[in-house]
């Protein structure tokens, strides 16, 4: 593995977040449901995965190179 990536484009990273999540409210004093957390889980993947093609986009429109294959 050489290529490496921002940590907020972690899904093992944002999937120990969830998992943990349900024990520290339950600390908290707020009970959640297994589906109430497979919800949440569901939730901040989409909200990562937009992040991530917002970074792309801003990534393509302020590329000095365009994409293409060059002839050999």
């Amino acid at each position: 593995m050489t290529e490496t990536k921002p940590f907020w484009q972690s899904k093992t990273l944002w999937g120990g977040v969830i998992m943990i999540l349900p024990t520290v409210l339950a600390f908290l004093g707020v009970d959640l449901t297994t589906e109430e957390t497979a919800q949440i889980g569901s939730v901040v993947e989409s909200i990562v995965e937009a992040v991530g093609f917002i970074f792309v986009i801003i990534g393509r429109i302020g590329a000095a190179k365009a994409i293409g294959v060059t002839p050999s």
